[in-house]
């Protein structure tokens, strides 16, 4: 949808349209109840870690003035669309200044381990977030993915591989059953492996995934990660060389890797803020539905998104569905 080549108007209007439908379809499949929008903050994790998303940082720099100039508009739209959803409906916004939105995702389930969970995205990060109350809808690849197997939108069970932590792969297959606890083994391989699009280096580069008779692999070593025999110390005591010449150890750069990437490992200052956010945001007076589809009708006109505006009643229902502390699906 955002395409440079179809002009401003067209990337916004589009991108707008594809975020309104994508979750009044999404509302209705899941049955959901209650809304939530995770919003990006600055990262703490920079201050861990200076080398983290750099490698974004650079593509903007390496942006031309228009294109920087386009990409502020963009964002100046994205933002008008939060500050509707913030201010003007009942949907629950959440951000911190000094987080990332994964952050606060993982931070809202911890706080409603008795609700059901439904997360809409195509980041694999979330996969260590399964749970029998959690489960992820890819809206890019139309597939369903819980603890105990991945379906289609057709409902038909499906067959993967697990490559750098990322599902591949993907087929139909009625007989297929992953292992129990795939999900957590493929956040420890992605902790290993590391994250190239976050510039997350790996802890133990070019490590084979299977051993062999003179190495330890990485399953043997996930493995071996309770008892913590032989498999896991001569796993993690490794030693390699980076491209500064600088020794490393696989142990040190798995700890390092498992702040970074593990969504349960945040320092307590960013547990608590994140907590402290999600406690003002769920206690906000709700605002009556006729005044939510006045301002819904406004945001449309003002972006020209005149088929949504002339079926605006398809989309009040998830903006106006209050939080409701005793059963929420997100």
């Amino acid at each position: 949808m955002t395409n440079p080549s179809a002009g401003l108007d067209s990337m916004i209007g589009l991108s707008f349209h594809l975020i309104l439908y994508s979750l009044k379809k999404e509302w209705t499949q899941f049955n959901a109840t209650h809304a939530v929008f995770f919003i990006e903050g600055r990262s703490w994790r920079r201050n861990v870690y200076p080398e983290y998303k750099a490698n974004r940082r650079i593509v903007y720099a390496q942006m031309t003035q228009k294109e920087q100039e386009d990409q502020e508009i963009l964002t100046e739209a994205f933002e008008d669309l939060v500050t509707l959803l913030n201010e003007k409906t009942n949907v629950t916004v959440l951000q911190n200044p000094e987080a990332e939105a994964d952050d606060m995702i993982a931070c809202w389930i911890r706080m409603h381990p008795d609700d059901n969970h439904t997360l809409v995205s195509s980041d694999s990060d979330f996969y260590q977030l399964l749970a029998p109350n959690v489960k992820i809808y890819d809206p890019i690849k139309n597939i369903l993915i819980t603890h105990e197997r991945v379906t289609n939108d057709n409902g038909k069970n499906m067959r993967f591989t697990l490559k750098d932590g990322k599902l591949t792969d993907l087929k139909p297959d009625p007989d297929f059953v992953p292992d129990p606890e795939w999900y957590k083994y493929a956040l420890f391989l992605k902790i290993i492996r590391g994250d190239a699009t976050d510039n997350i280096f790996s802890a133990y580069p070019k490590v084979r995934e299977k051993g062999t008779k003179n190495s330890v692999g990485i399953r043997e070593a996930y493995e071996d990660r309770n008892g913590k025999g032989y498999s896991w110390n001569n796993f993690m005591l490794q030693k390699w060389v980076d491209h500064n010449k600088q020794e490393q150890r696989v142990k040190d750069a798995y700890e390092r890797n498992r702040i970074l990437i593990d969504l349960n490992a945040q320092p307590d200052n960013i547990r608590e803020g994140c907590e402290r956010i999600v406690k003002e945001q769920i206690a906000r007076e709700a605002i009556p539905a006729p005044e939510i589809g006045l301002n819904f009708m406004k945001f449309c006109g003002r972006w020209g998104l005149k088929r949504i505006q002339d079926n605006a009643q398809q989309f009040v229902p998830f903006l106006k569905a209050k939080y409701n502390a005793e059963e929420v699906t997100v």
